[in-house]
């Protein structure tokens, strides 16, 4: 009898110890420069946004188009969507951006962000994992670095 008690209480603390709470999103952190982590994303014209996550993609390529280069940042975030889908508008409009919300059947949110010649397209989707887990949200960023010609900003 002790042995089946004993049994079920460290399969109890295992389990607690495991156990994340939905509610472990403290919001996002805008820094400074001077913040050194591989967590944070310095956007071009902004300060940096800490995810406190690391990217699960982040590359930069070129644009034919544009003839630039872009990067596209690639973010798996664990709070629900709606809640990371105001932090971050939050983050972008304190810094004098204006959000211009767009259609994308593909996302929850789509949106475009704009001040001067900075121009971000951000992508909200739900993430599911571990099968009907689907509590964390995934971002998509994409932006144009700066045209290799002029050396500013293309949009």
């Amino acid at each position: 009898m002790r042995l089946k008690v004993l049994f079920f209480l460290m399969i109890t603390v295992l389990l607690t110890s495991c156990y994340q709470s939905d509610n472990d999103f403290d919001g996002l952190q805008l820094v400074t420069f001077s913040s050194v982590s591989p967590t944070v994303i310095f956007l071009p014209g902004s300060r940096g946004i800490d995810f406190l996550v690391k990217p699960v993609y982040d590359n930069i390529s070129y644009n034919k188009e544009f003839k630039a280069d872009e990067r596209t940042i690639n973010l798996i975030v664990n709070a629900p969507p709606d809640k990371v889908i105001e932090e971050v508008n939050n983050i972008f409009l304190e810094q004098e951006y204006i959000a211009y919300e767009r259609e994308d059947s593909n996302s929850l949110a789509h949106y475009l962000y704009v001040k001067d010649n900075y121009r971000f397209t951000a992508s909200f989707k739900m993430y599911c994992s571990e099968g009907f887990n689907c509590k964390k949200t995934e971002i998509f960023f994409w932006y144009l670095i700066a045209d290799k010609n002029n050396n500013k900003e293309v949009f």
